[in-house]
């Protein structure tokens, strides 16, 4: 499953920015990598912007359209001395691609903000980066909890189960905020990957339509040809 671009921020404001998509490494299905693919200027999602010496897998889930780094960023000054200084390293770390250094300045940061959404946030990607998934799932599902308007989390929760080989529950669980995000690329984009790994490929093309409704085709088809949970469609995909 990938990510789409999407025409907004996964959590707020409408901002835009490139950030590269990773090689492709020879992963199981709903892989790691995908090739380069450059972000239109303008701009899911819930990331930030990742070197490509991060971990592949931080593809789909860190909704590489967006620019989440923004809410990052805000987060720091939300933050108060010297939580922020520790969130900023380890954002730092995490963009660098050194998992073990990100953890170590996060274990920094205080038990009063350990939930703040935004470090909840950064938690995710680096248990993301280590392919915890099991872990990276119950942050997800604390993110949602406390922060249901954020899409980003509702998308981490899904891809977690999604990587946890529980892809029917991804599914349903992202299917009921379709409505609630109408504006973001990547719940649709998932959902037309969770589909065609489920078989429905009538159900893929219908999500995947809707992308494309939101986000310009050009960007999706580009992504959705890299992507190995839509291969059986490439062929329907590249007539686009």
């Amino acid at each position: 499953m990938r990510v789409a671009p999407d025409k907004r921020c996964a959590v707020r404001g409408n901002e835009v920015m490139n950030i590269p998509l990773f090689p492709r490494s020879a992963a199981p299905a709903c892989g790691l990598a995908r090739p380069t693919v450059e972000r239109p200027e303008g701009h899911p999602g819930s990331a930030v912007g990742f070197c490509a010496q991060m971990h592949p897998c931080l593809l789909r889930y860190l909704l590489p359209f967006a620019k989440p780094e923004k809410r990052m960023r805000t987060a720091m000054r939300e933050l108060k001395p010297p939580d922020n200084h520790h969130f900023n390293a380890a954002l730092g770390w995490l963009e660098l691609g050194n998992q073990p250094e990100a953890k170590a300045e996060l274990a920094k940061i205080s038990a009063a903000h350990r939930s703040h959404p935004n470090v909840l946030e950064l938690t995710w990607r680096i248990l993301a980066a280590e392919r915890k998934w099991v872990e990276a799932l119950a942050v997800s599902r604390e993110l949602v909890r406390i922060e249901p308007q954020n899409p980003s989390g509702w998308v981490h929760q899904s891809y977690s189960l999604h990587e946890l080989q529980r892809t029917k529950e991804a599914l349903d669980l992202l299917l009921p905020v379709v409505d609630t995000f109408p504006g973001f690329s990547t719940i649709p984009y998932n959902l037309a990957c969770y589909a065609c790994r489920l078989g429905d490929l009538e159900q893929a093309r219908r999500w995947l339509v809707k992308a494309i409704e939101i986000q310009n085709k050009k960007d999706i088809k580009k992504v959705a040809l890299a992507d190995p949970d839509l291969e059986p469609m490439w062929e329907e995909i590249s007539k686009l």
